[in-house]
């Protein structure tokens, strides 16, 4: 089993998803990157886009990240099949079995209402969309992404 610690982004279609991981990470591609925790120093594994946007599969992504490179990864998923790929929780509970550690999820808009993956109380939480819709203005992405940070515990 591959232990890795990983931290999800959900969100619809352009929700912000990629533009809220910029933001967190630095990274315009996918990488490993530096992240300053709370805590400590730790190499995240940055996916950019999101794994059904960018059609990859679950044991695609796990093949992308070695645990001997990084100790994280950060991804986003759409929280609803998209392109012929499944939903979210196919994805985390496929990720979870595997032995990784979904350690924060953040969804934005009203994503979180159609995930109903077991997690612990705390792990999952919800964030204004970045782009705007009839009922709500645009929200800039650094200040969604501050407030991830603060819910992922990085500085």
């Amino acid at each position: 089993m591959q232990e890795m610690k990983a931290y999800v982004i959900i969100g619809e279609n352009d929700s912000g998803k990629s533009s809220v991981t910029r933001c967190l990470t630095g990274s315009g591609s996918s990488r490993i990157r530096p992240i300053a925790t709370l805590s400590s120093n730790i190499r995240v594994y940055v996916h950019l886009s999101s794994l059904q946007e960018e059609k990859t599969a679950p044991a695609e992504l796990e093949g992308k990240v070695k645990p001997e490179d990084c100790e994280a990864v950060i991804f986003s998923l759409r929280p609803g099949k998209a392109r012929g790929y499944p939903d979210a929780d196919t994805y985390l509970q496929y990720f979870i079995k595997k032995g990784w550690h979904i350690i924060r999820v953040a969804c934005l808009g009203d994503s979180a209402s159609r995930i109903t993956t077991s997690l612990p109380e705390g792990v999952i939480d919800t964030f204004p969309e970045v782009t705007a819709s009839e009922t709500e203005p645009a929200m800039p992405a650094n200040t969604v992404a501050a407030k991830v940070r603060a819910h992922f515990g990085w500085k």
